[in-house]
């Protein structure tokens, strides 16, 4: 296995790891909205606060892996990328 291939299956695992977490920090507002009492939304803001180092993660994954799959491929020398002068 190359690691343009290791790098592209961490990037699309912190693309589906970014989804997840969204969806779960979108389903918790929601049940906030509805939560009648407050262990409901204690509950409810652990879910949240659960999601959101994973949301980090998923961010810096897909952002380290993109880079290192364009940097692979194209090298600093391609002239047309945003780090050539």
């Amino acid at each position: 296995m190359s690691l343009y291939t290791l790098a592209l299956f961490l990037h699309v695992s912190g693309a589906i790891g970014a989804f997840v977490s969204l969806g779960i920090w979108l389903f918790g507002l929601s049940a906030l909205r509805r939560a009648r009492h407050v262990e409901q939304v204690r509950a409810i803001a652990w879910l949240i606060i659960i999601a959101s180092p994973l949301m980090v993660f998923s961010v810096l994954l897909i952002g380290v892996a993109g880079l290192e799959m364009a940097l692979s491929t194209w090298g600093l020398q391609t002239p047309g990328l945003p780090w050539h002068w």
